[in-house]
């Protein structure tokens, strides 16, 4: 459906905030939300931290990506979280995207229906929604 770029958020105050890009090692220190509680094939732990061989200092559980934005604009710690799920935030100057790596870690998102799905059926419905209110913004 589009392109998304998972990214550090932090704090706009943090000592990382102010950084092209950071590596695996820059989270080391840091108290780091996230909101599985195991690692997702292709997200932010398989791509970035684990082939460091690295940890974060403590790692916080928290379900609701909004309840991780508001720890991270409480100067509470850090995440790796998409940067259209942060856009809210990101937006309005409370938090702060640093891209993970030189090259950054894109995310491709996707949504999958069966071939004999009629093309007026909701699920098509919706995922040709988010297309095209997403536009080419989520590109950018």
């Amino acid at each position: 459906m589009f392109t998304d770029e998972l990214v550090l958020v932090t704090h706009p105050e943090h000592r990382l905030a102010g950084r092209t890009w950071v590596g695996p090692k820059a989270i080391a220190e840091e108290n780091y939300f996230t909101y599985n509680r195991q690692p997702s094939p292709g997200f932010e732990y398989e791509r970035f931290v684990r082939p460091a061989g690295l940890s974060p200092r403590t790692i916080t559980v928290l379900e609701q990506t909004g309840a991780i934005a508001e720890m991270i604009a409480a100067d509470f710690g850090v995440s790796i979280l998409s940067r259209w799920a942060m856009s809210p935030w990101l937006d309005s100057g409370r938090l702060v995207a640093v891209r993970c790596g030189r090259s950054g870690l894109d995310l491709e998102w996707s949504a999958l229906t069966r071939v004999e799905t009629d093309d007026d059926a909701p699920e098509r419905q919706v995922a040709h929604a988010i297309v095209d209110w997403l536009g080419d913004s989520s590109n950018s």
